[in-house]
């Protein structure tokens, strides 16, 4: 299981539209891996030249012009090296005209996925091709049973309707049981946007999914409990704080 501070390969992900640069960053990280965003190439070299901290991929949105399409790539390539994958997201018009210029084993062309479970699917298989680890569709810890491609949580067989950003936290929680999480490394993950002091959203978020799950009680094993000062722990119940 991924622990705070392990959260597999980082994997770039450039698209200047935020709505489908969202839906592909969740995605990489319930599959486990470390999703940094970025709205253009620029920010994406300026980082390269900023960071020793590879990138184990780079999933880059197309501009509709492929001659753009091409000079972005091989901005890449010369500040990345020819050995980190690319996925090349684009309309349905031009995934053939790329795939002619892009074939071999470090390029992947790919119609935009337009859902979530699209998104997820592309990355899983892209993810396994290149050898770099996956978690299983269904995983679960005793009552609890969570179906990562659709969102789908289970509590003692009986299904629990969770929100998208409540499912992306149990995910955090569940992968780091017994240890506690800072309220900065939880908004960070689960978050695109920065930090935010003010708002209330985490502890909202946090108390719907305790109740949910039923993670105030520890009947099923397993309780959530607010560290001062820090953050949120799940813990088994017979360590609980």
């Amino acid at each position: 299981m991924l622990r705070e501070g392990d959260g597999g390969s980082r994997i770039a992900i450039v698209d200047a539209t935020a709505k489908t640069r969202e839906r592909v960053r969740r995605a990489v990280r319930r599959l486990g891996h470390t999703p940094v965003t970025f709205g253009d190439v620029r920010e994406l070299l300026h980082e390269c030249g900023n960071s020793a901290a590879p990138f184990g991929a780079v999933l880059l949105m197309c501009p509709e012009d492929p001659r753009k399409a091409r000079l972005l790539v091989a901005q890449l390539r010369k500040s990345l090296g020819t050995y980190v994958p690319l996925v090349l997201s684009t309309s349905k018009r031009q995934v053939r005209l790329l795939s002619d210029v892009y074939s071999g084993a470090f390029h992947r062309v790919v119609v935009a996925p337009s859902t979530f479970e699209g998104a997820y699917a592309m990355l899983e298989s892209f993810f396994g091709q290149h050898q770099m680890p996956v978690p299983e569709r269904v995983i679960g810890w005793g009552a609890y049973r969570f179906v990562l491609p659709l969102g789908q949580a289970a509590v003692a067989g009986d299904e629990v309707k969770l929100r998208p950003i409540e499912f992306d936290l149990a995910m955090e929680l569940f992968r780091n049981i017994d240890r506690p999480l800072t309220r900065e490394w939880l908004w960070s993950t689960v978050w695109e946007k920065g930090f935010d002091l003010q708002s209330r959203s985490l502890d909202t978020n946090m108390s719907c999914l305790r109740r949910k799950l039923g993670l105030h009680t520890g009947k099923h094993g397993l309780s959530l409990q607010s560290i001062w000062g820090t953050g949120y722990q799940l813990s088994q119940a017979a360590r609980a704080l």
